[in-house]
């Protein structure tokens, strides 16, 4: 079969009106309002969060990792097939003009005053607990008590023995945060503890949920003698952990990681005694050979510079910051083309399977450089390659799909396939994520495993985003007003709802309901209050016309499903996608 062929072409007067797409305009909009749930279940699964709740489910952590895993990739994709579409539209300095408009100002708009305001949640939300504390969250002992891991953190000697004399595993992480008895001991350096279980047995090497030993633990909360008695039995302080950092990195951590971790953690975090604590643990390390190399301090002005580049600004607005430069690399490509041939690109590049072969590795290398399931984010000025690197992946192969007479609709035509692929590959890569030897059985070996599961990681995104491609194709693509109102709203929604799930986390801390009764609660009465907002303070507002452009408020006598006509006269646009 002859291959096909399609023609990137930049100038926007050649190609007639592109007509909108609403299955994709929804699917991105599912994407962004999938967030709010996300945000919201962090506080009831098993992970260190902002606003932790006294009670979990287990089937929050697997709902977050799911919807982790693919919907960031899923709205780049989409956010790509959408630039593209406007970039020929509009050409290079209309789509760059458009670019400020919709996304570089509410970026900064959002940075002055979102993220703000959820600092403020933060803070408050603290305070408040200090002041009224909340009730005390259980770590899952079976008889309601904190088992062996709270007695460890809270120092309680006599507990630790009684509980060891019964047969409970000194080597067995607790089942909300995946951490080492020995670990807890370390964040107060309860060094008799620390003893204690180095004599029962307790291994200071055994890797933790996030790649990390006791002794990083030990390192980074300034445990001086807990940190001596591991190295004595044998801790190696040369391990790395997910992130890549050595027992010696974690002395490096500055004061508000410490209370951020320790907040998260739920210690105590007394910052004279951590700092003095980790400089006698520094040539502890150096005299086994594995100290922090010593450099040359920098300079001021380069401390200055690291720090804004570096520094964690834009909360959960950073997928603006990355569709900014997105777009501007776009822009710069397109404008550099039009003194070369003209670009033509194979459309069997843009189908299955030919173009998994391709996608399927790049993103599992970029995968492979991040910790645990689904990508990592960065809200930095500047950020780390790797994760630049993976979303953009995404953004290109969403212009390109674009650029591909009805790429699109190919992509997802075997949805029926995609998404059985993907459901299996998910569960393998959730597996091997959270325990390496879950198929030793069928032997396959922890290094192995481990190898494959950014590839497996790598295969559900993409299955499973072009089975949502043709989900949305069959489901989705006839005009509906309900459908394009959430559409157009779920811009809003997300950028607002940050510290409202916060403060709401914060609040429902102090209630007593099933920790789903609570997560369902939040998520709703979230959703209904900023859909609220949407319709009365923002829709027909400067604000709304700089998120989604001018919307006209509805006939009184229009029919709401009648007609893609009169869905225009609603204020929903019929011919082609602005927003973000």
């Amino acid at each position: 079969m002859a291959a096909q062929e399609s023609t990137m072409n930049t100038d926007h007067t050649t190609r007639a009106r592109s007509p909108r797409r609403h299955d994709l305009d929804a699917l991105r909009g599912f994407a962004m309002l999938l967030g709010i749930a996300l945000h919201a279940a962090l506080a009831y699964a098993d992970f260190p969060w902002i606003a932790m709740n006294k009670e979990t489910s287990p089937l929050m952590a697997p709902f977050f990792e799911v919807i982790h895993g693919f919907r960031l990739p899923l709205f780049f994709l989409m956010s790509g097939f959408f630039s593209a579409m406007l970039l020929q539209r509009r050409g290079v300095g209309g789509f760059l003009g458009h670019r400020w408009k919709r996304i570089g100002l509410p970026l900064l708009l959002g940075t002055l005053t979102i993220v703000p305001a959820t600092w403020g949640v933060i803070v408050g939300g603290h305070v408040f607990k200090s002041v009224v504390p909340a009730p005390e969250r259980e770590w899952g002992g079976e008889d309601g008590s904190g088992g062996i891991w709270g007695a460890a953190a809270d120092g309680e000697l006599i507990s630790v023995q009684v509980l060891a004399s019964t047969g409970v595993d000194v080597n067995e992480p607790d089942p909300r945060l995946a951490t080492l008895p020995l670990a807890w001991a370390a964040t107060g350096d309860h060094a008799e503890i620390v003893a204690f279980l180095l004599e029962s047995g307790a291994d200071p090497n055994k890797i933790m949920g996030d790649g990390s030993t006791p002794l990083h633990t030990a390192c980074f909360f300034g445990a001086a003698e807990s940190a001596a008695l591991m190295l004595e039995a044998g801790a190696d302080p040369t391990i790395r952990n997910a992130y890549g950092d050595t027992p010696a990195d974690s002395l490096s951590y500055d004061r508000g990681a410490i209370a951020y971790i320790a907040n998260l953690l739920g210690v105590p975090a007394d910052i004279e005694r951590i700092e003095s604590g980790r400089a006698e643990i520094a040539p502890l390390l150096e005299s086994k050979g594995a100290g922090i190399a010593a450099e040359e301090p920098p300079s001021a002005l380069h401390q200055i510079i690291a720090g804004i580049l570096n520094a964690e600004l834009f909360m959960h607005l950073w997928f603006l910051w990355h569709l900014c430069l997105f777009a501007c690399v776009l822009a710069l490509l397109t404008a550099g083309l039009r003194a070369l041939p003209t670009l033509r690109v194979p459309a069997l590049l843009v189908s299955t399977p030919l173009c998994l072969v391709v996608l399927i590795p790049l993103t599992a290398l970029t995968q492979s450089w991040q910790a645990g399931f689904g990508p990592d984010t960065s809200a930095a000025l500047m950020p780390p390659p790797h994760v630049l690197a993976h979303y953009a992946v995404f953004f290109a192969f969403g212009a390109l799909m674009y650029c591909a007479k009805d790429a699109a609709d190919r992509l997802g035509r075997a949805w029926w396939v995609h998404l059985p692929v993907a459901a299996a590959a998910c569960f393998a890569a959730l597996r091997i994520t959270h325990d390496p030897l879950a198929f030793s059985g069928l032997g396959l070996e922890a290094d192995t495993a481990s190898a494959i599961a950014p590839a497996l990681q790598s295969v559900f995104v993409w299955t499973f985003s072009f089975g949502l491609i043709g989900l949305a194709r069959l489901l989705l693509s006839r005009p509906s007003a309900r459908v394009r109102y959430l559409s157009d709203s779920s811009y809003w929604l997300y950028v607002v709802h940050f510290p409202l799930v916060l403060a709401g986390q914060f609040a429902l801390a102090y209630v007593a309901l099933p920790p789903l009764v609570e997560f369902a609660l939040l998520t709703v009465a979230t959703t209904a209050v900023l859909l609220l907002s949407y319709r009365w303070f923002v829709r027909y507002t400067w604000i709304g016309r700089l998120l989604n452009g001018p919307r006209s408020r509805p006939a009184p006598a229009a029919d709401p499903g009648a007609s893609p006509e009169i869905g225009a006269a609603r204020g929903f646009s019929t011919e082609w996608n602005e927003s973000a």
